[in-house]
């Protein structure tokens, strides 16, 4: 495994989640009228959901595993107990909001990616980043 690789790449994941974390420190209102605000939070959500495949690409092929798509890399985090199973599931439901961020903007309902991250969508990327940063530790 590139270990180097890896840690760049979780710091990149803590980087978006920070960019995240501050944007979701203002009331929803207020984020909803800053056009700004509104688009760091779905590239920080897509930069995300990239990085923590990329980051499960470099750890499965570790294991010789050659996933095919983001979902398939989160479904096999969590086949090959890199990370829990269950936070696998949670990872790779992540992969449609990325894909509808990217591929439908038109059809991006703002206040509802506000609402769920703020509700356990950050919670979910944190636990993301610690099992991912304590599997790169222990096999480094």
């Amino acid at each position: 495994m590139d270990s180097d690789r890896a840690w760049r790449i979780l710091r990149e994941l803590r980087r978006a989640l920070g960019v995240m974390e501050r944007i979701l420190e203002r009331p929803v209102e207020e984020f909803l009228e800053d056009d700004e605000a509104v688009y760091a939070l779905r590239y920080a959500v897509v930069e995300f959901v990239e990085a923590a495949a990329q980051l499960g690409i470099v750890l499965t092929r570790r294991q010789g595993a050659r996933p095919g798509s983001y979902g398939e890399v989160f479904e096999m985090l969590g086949d090959l107990n890199i990370i829990p199973r269950e936070l696998a599931l949670e990872m790779r439901r992540l992969v449609s909001l990325r894909n509808l961020i990217v591929h439908r903007y038109w059809e991006v309902d703002d206040r509802r990616i506000y609402s769920e991250l703020k509700a356990s969508g950050l919670a979910l990327l944190r636990r993301f980043v610690e099992a991912a940063e304590g599997y790169v530790d222990k096999v480094v």
